[in-house]
């Protein structure tokens, strides 16, 4: 569903991958722009081995039960974290900004 999100895809491709000494945020970007990438293009289904495994999530991982708010926090606090220090550093949390508002 998030690849849906077509301001979300144009972030996820922009997604700077040389960021120094630091290899796994350059592993996870890679991951998720290869993920988004065969869903745009690809033909046959996609696996999520390398994104998962980007993610630092095992195989016992796998089995635990997350809902779909859960994993798009998780999504996009390490999609924030491999922007830190870009020109699109804020760009992730503009997109899913959001205010609460109580009435009486």
């Amino acid at each position: 569903m998030l690849f849906f999100i077509k301001s979300l895809t144009k972030i996820v491709f922009q997604v700077p991958l040389t960021t120094g000494d630091q290899e796994k945020k350059k592993d996870l970007g890679l991951a998720f722009q290869r993920v988004f990438y065969k869903l745009q293009f690809g033909k046959d289904a996609v696996s999520t081995k390398e994104f998962t495994k980007a993610l630092g999530w095992g195989p016992s991982d796998h089995l635990e039960q997350q809902d779909a708010v859960e994993f798009l926090y998780i999504f996009i606090d390490k999609l924030g974290d491999i922007m830190k220090n870009s020109k699109l550093e804020w760009d992730i949390y503009k997109l899913f900004d959001s205010k609460l508002e109580s009435y009486i």
